[in-house]
């Protein structure tokens, strides 16, 4: 315990590599992901810390880490994620001491409450303080990505934030048309206008040809008829042959869920979100 260092991974980028190998242990990812997404530490959230420990070659190793992000709407709080102590030292206080360590760099960052999800480490977190609460929303990407009025809305000031991007000035929250409204036609007035048209344009053709008005609307007529006849629809018994599809293989039985609360919110895939307030 006394050769313990805790220190934000902005400060030591030469562990980027270490740090990405250990958090793959658990969370299996390709290196360049995990060396883009630790890089991303850096002066303001998301922040990385790694807790370090010396050997007894003197070499300083690569023993924990932590990341704390952002809290959409809750500019005081943080949310907790990345949480690893490794798998060869678990069990002797150190997960315990790098929460302590966390807690305390995060209220020197400003912090008064902080935030996490978690699907089997619920009583490991409420020995350190944490309860249960709802769900919040963490930001997991630095804000340099973001613009004005969405870091306003980080802030939890949607009302009073103007937004002035690509020269748009807007209230965070309105509804802004960046194309000319798209004007649907109505389909029948539209077919009959084009009908007319055509009809127009027709009976002028055969007028200039000698042919007079009762001649065209035969013509119209058995025009009609003759396409009617070639799309005549297949007799009803070929189009149900046809069509019928195969029959669909029984859905399958039915798993009784056991017993256990805790046990059926873990199966589901519905982590437990859990908060404590920073003093």
């Amino acid at each position: 315990m006394q050769d313990l260092e805790f220190v934000a991974l902005r400060t030591r980028p030469e562990l980027l590599e270490e740090t990405a190998i250990l958090l793959n242990t658990v969370w299996p990812r390709s290196l360049n992901y995990r060396l883009h997404y630790l890089a991303e530490s850096r002066d303001d959230f998301p922040y990385s810390f790694i807790l370090l420990q010396k050997d007894q070659g003197n070499r300083t190793k690569v023993i924990g880490h932590v990341r704390l992000n952002r809290v959409l709407g809750k500019p005081t709080a943080t949310f907790l994620t990345c949480v690893i102590i490794e798998e060869d030292l678990r069990g002797c206080g150190l997960g315990k001491k790098l929460m302590e360590m966390t807690e305390k760099n995060a209220m020197e960052l400003g912090c008064t409450s902080i935030y996490l999800s978690t699907y089997q480490k619920c009583k490991f977190y409420e020995h350190l303080g944490y309860h249960y609460c709802s769900q919040v929303t963490p930001v997991k990407t630095c804000s340099d990505v973001f613009t004005s009025s969405q870091i306003a809305v980080l802030d939890g000031q949607q009302s009073s934030a103007i937004r002035k991007d690509h020269g748009i000035s807007c209230k965070v929250g309105d509804l802004v048309q960046f194309s000319s409204p798209v004007v649907k036609k109505d389909n029948n007035n539209y077919y009959h206008s084009c009908l007319k048209s055509a009809q127009t344009s027709i009976h002028n053709n055969y007028h200039n040809c000698g042919l007079n008005s009762a001649t065209i609307q035969v013509t119209n007529e058995q025009n009609i008829n003759s396409n009617n006849s070639q799309q005549s629809l297949p007799p009803l018994d070929t189009m149900v042959a046809m069509n019928v599809p195969p029959r669909p293989p029984p859905p399958p039985p039915i798993i009784k869920q056991p017993p256990n609360p805790q046990y059926n919110r873990t199966f589901h895939g519905s982590p437990f979100w859990m908060m404590k307030d920073l003093h």
